[in-house]
């Protein structure tokens, strides 16, 4: 995640966590066999749970140290797909084989952020009594990114087959513009705080699933 705002000063941070969730979804494919060589098309749709967050300091150059902001940044996934092509070799009942294509993901963005503001109190570093602020923001999007995976497939019987796969998804960046506003009182007058800024947000995922499969119109003799 970069994230860059103004509040009583212009910092920019770039920031990233990592998490781990479940994948789960459905298959559908077409393969055609040549020799050795397999090819063909798979259409994923399922759900991708991305649910995490993490705290950050988000530190402000031009003031004092406690002119910074406190962060915290959370993700959460949903409804993800693909359509892939896939080349392999078989041999026997395995089948090794390489995919690569199109990728999307449902993606809700939170971001908080609290922080002391020292422009309207006076200096942070001189002993006054700055006011707390906090902001919260939320974004959600669809985003469209790519995939590439590798795998092997063992074949139980003419129609079933058993798969492990592993793959790498990039599903691009979203972007965000915020602007938020807290009043308060000082000195018998209404003052407030304002935090603005542009936030991105870039998901990438690393998945290893376990599949599955049923073959329509696969011949017994393809096993032997």
């Amino acid at each position: 995640m970069s994230d860059s705002f103004d509040y009583n000063g212009d910092p920019h941070a770039d920031n990233s966590f990592e998490t781990t969730g479940v994948i789960a979804g459905v298959q559908l494919g077409y393969n055609v066999q040549r020799g050795n060589f397999v090819y063909g098309v798979e259409a994923d749709l399922g759900y991708l749970d991305l649910g995490g967050s993490k705290d950050f300091d988000l530190p402000n150059p031009t003031k004092h140290r406690e002119n910074d902001i406190g962060a915290t940044y959370s993700l959460s996934g949903g409804l993800y797909g693909d359509l892939t092509a896939r080349v392999g070799y078989a041999t026997d009942r395995t089948l090794l084989y390489l995919k690569g294509g199109a990728a999307f993901l449902n993606v809700d963005s939170k971001s908080h952020y609290e922080g002391a503001n020292c422009g309207f109190i006076g200096s942070c570093g001189g002993g006054s009594n700055p006011h707390p602020s906090a902001f919260d923001f939320d974004d959600s999007e669809t985003l469209l990114g790519w995939t590439i995976g590798v795998g092997a497939e063992y074949a139980l019987s003419s129609s079933l087959s058993l798969k492990l796969e592993y793959q790498h998804f990039d599903f691009g960046s979203m972007s965000s513009s915020y602007q938020g506003k807290d009043s308060f009182s000082c000195n018998g007058h209404t003052c407030y705080s304002e935090l603005k800024g542009n936030a991105e947000v870039s998901p990438t995922v690393d998945a290893v699933t376990v599949g599955l499969n049923y073959q329509f119109n696969r011949d017994e003799e393809s096993l032997k």
